[in-house]
């Protein structure tokens, strides 16, 4: 019996230590792991890790050594391309390839973002480089007929080539280029990348420059589509050019193209490679009003019907009128119509500056008093009247309504970021929507952090996870990132609740889409408390709308906001617009007055100089400019039908000052 109760002892010690042994299970912190992952990876809760490691209240580190409460854990290993289960019957399987997103293959495959995550449920953590995608069958099958299309050719993009070049290289349209190729509205143009061009225009840009050339420079602009010169550009003229279209855009008087080029005697045709001096760099608004002076030259002796619809509420500031109707503001007047002084004061300032080009602008100014009944007697005024282009109403519901009346005029809606313009062609939203700062956000990330640990900052809703996936579509795909949420329920966050977020060795990015003032200010707080050099803060422009927000805590963040408003101070034509301001109303230019001036600048030569481009058809001519305040951006979403400012801003925080990164 002894022996047989010793055999005992010795079973029950060695079960002992193997519960202990079970217990007392590792892991190796490697660098991009999470407490999120790693609890996951052994089916355990992070509130259970910490407290086997309470060293992790200070946040997880790479190299750490883990004691884990379980030995009975699964490890999820990542599904390999070579080890897929692959019902090739009912499905076509797609690999994942560098700098492609959800939204770029769901458009090329011509199916919904919905219908992908069905089929691949880890598509909400991103998209990963070599992940096997599973698609409605047929679907790849669609697209080897697609890569064979008639008529066109695939054309290897090259470094430093862009849109612009490309179009004008094989005499294209925008329009056509983009019809062609949708995906590069979104993504933009990458260097290797294969483009549709029509094969016929690939053969007309192939025949040889037969002109006798100089010293070709190595470093070779965007705007030329054939060889420098060491002082001449060979360019080549396309549809619609004119004297005047030419002399414009490249900064050179007719005699000296005739002087360079005889053969123009005869006339300016398309299709034709004329020189031109190499200094002469084509003129663009969107640099500056200095070197946009060429351009504004067009509008010599030119005219534009304008008017103006907003709530001014005369009868109310009917001492005011007078002051008014000289252009000058007060600001006395009754508080309704304080924001549509203000822009209309800005506006303004923009026709003043353009008619010293000679231009002469025929102002019409209707008070629409928020009204909707106001809005229906201008519209029959503006029947009458025909303008080229109204300006206001001010508010989404009054705009809507004057585009429903007047389906065929040209309305820019200055202020709103609401307005649905889907079905009204010629209602322009002159203020980016919050997606186009969505957008700004994700193109930040895509080129400064492909490889981070990605975390979303939101509430337990519906519409703010939805948010979320909206975002995940537009990032590139990544070999390495990882992407989770912080969701913020009924309690507020903590500190221990973002530390369990962090990854070791990597760069941490919270992402904070949602608007809530309560979450971004428990957010806030909190995350200034841990005090890590590592992570990043992305957020829009709303950010800045909670007044519970400190500036101080702001500025200890490596903070980045995308925003549809930036003032350099730095700029002389801002100097310029603030000085001119100064001396007319004795005090500093307010918010609106800003955007009324930019509006101004920016449309009023869109409509005038696309006339001149094509007087039977007088659109606006799109194109992108940085103003005073405010970045106009349509080079893309004119060409889709909408008119939706796409331009933003991307602002740094640096010692109280907020930095532009990029536009």
């Amino acid at each position: 019996m002894g022996i047989n109760m010793r055999n005992w002892i010795l079973v029950l010690l060695l079960a002992v230590a193997g519960t202990l042994n079970a217990q007392e299970e590792t892991h190796e912190v490697k660098a991009g792991e999470t407490l999120y992952g790693i609890s996951r990876l052994y089916l355990v809760t992070i509130e259970e890790l910490i407290e086997m490691n309470p060293f992790l209240a200070e946040g997880l580190k790479e190299g750490q050594i883990l004691s884990i409460p379980d030995a009975d854990y699964v490890v999820e290993q990542e599904v390999r391309p070579a080890t897929v289960q692959r019902d090739t019957n009912r499905f076509d399987f797609y690999t994942v390839q560098p700098q492609q997103t959800i939204y770029s293959l769901t458009r090329e495959w011509g199916i919904t973002y919905e219908q992908l995550l069905e089929l691949n449920p880890r598509l909400s953590e991103g998209l990963k480089v070599g992940q096997v995608l599973k698609l409605p069958k047929g679907t790849l099958t669609a697209l080897r007929v697609e890569v064979q299309r008639e008529g066109y050719v695939l054309y290897e993009v090259q470094p430093m080539e862009t849109v612009y070049s490309l179009v004008r290289k094989f005499d294209l349209d925008d329009d056509e280029f983009y019809e062609a190729n949708p995906q590069v509205l979104e993504e933009g143009l990458k260097a290797g990348q294969s483009v549709w061009i029509p094969e016929e225009n690939i053969e007309e840009s192939e025949q040889p420059v037969s002109i006798e050339t100089e010293h070709v420079a190595s470093d070779v602009d965007d705007d030329t589509t054939q060889t420098q010169l060491s002082k001449y550009i060979v360019i080549r003229t396309v549809s619609g050019e004119s004297w005047e279209t030419l002399s414009a855009k490249y900064n050179v008087t007719k005699e000296e193209l005739l002087r360079l080029n005889p053969e123009l005697i005869s006339g300016v045709r398309p299709h034709r490679n004329l020189i031109v001096p190499r200094s002469a760099e084509p003129a663009s608004i969107a640099d500056g009003q200095t070197r946009a002076n060429n351009r504004f030259h067009q509008m010599n002796r030119r005219s534009l019907k304008v008017a103006v619809a907003l709530p001014l509420f005369l009868a109310e500031n009917d001492s005011l009128a007078g002051l008014f109707n000289m252009g000058q503001a007060s600001p006395q007047v009754v508080p309704q119509s304080t924001v549509a002084f203000d822009f209309y004061t800005g506006l303004k300032m923009a026709m003043d500056s353009l008619t010293s080009y000679g231009l002469n602008i025929e102002l019409t100014v209707y008070d629409t008093r928020n009204s909707q009944a106001e809005i229906l007697a201008i519209a029959n005024q503006l029947r009458r009247e025909r303008p080229d282009v109204v300006f206001g109403p001010l508010y989404a519901a009054n705009a809507e309504l004057l585009a429903r009346e007047l389906p065929n005029q040209w309305i820019i809606t200055p202020l709103s970021r609401t307005i649905n313009n889907a079905d009204f062609s010629r209602l322009i939203q002159a203020v980016s929507p919050i997606e186009a700062e969505h957008l700004q956000l994700a193109r930040w990330v895509n080129r400064n952090a492909p490889e981070a640990n990605l975390i979303f900052v939101h509430r337990d809703k519906e519409s703010e996870a939805r948010l979320v996936q909206n975002f995940l579509q537009h990032l590139e795909a990544s070999n390495s990132r990882t992407v989770s949420s912080l969701v913020m329920g009924e309690e507020l966050l903590t500190t221990s609740t973002i530390r369990n977020k962090l990854a070791a060795g990597r760069r941490d990015i919270f992402i904070a889409l949602d608007t809530d003032p309560v979450l971004l200010t428990s957010f806030i707080n909190n995350v200034v408390s841990i005090n890590d050099t590592d992570i990043a803060v992305l957020s829009t422009s709303r950010l800045m709308g909670a007044r519970t927000l400190e500036v101080e805590k702001l500025n200890r963040l490596d903070l980045y906001l995308s925003d549809v408003e930036y003032v350099d101070y730095s700029d002389t034509n801002t100097h310029v617009f603030i000085q001119t301001y100064r001396d007319e109303f004795g005090n500093e230019p307010p918010r609106f007055t800003y955007h009324g001036f930019d509006v101004g600048m920016f449309f009023i030569p869109s409509f005038v100089l696309g006339a001149l481009q094509n007087p039977t058809d007088p659109s606006p001519l799109w194109y992108k400019q940085g103003g005073v305040m405010k970045c106009h951006d349509f080079s893309r979403s004119a060409v889709m039908g909408s008119h939706e400012n796409s331009g933003t801003y991307m602002l740094h925080l640096e010692d109280f000052i907020w930095k532009k990164v990029f536009e």
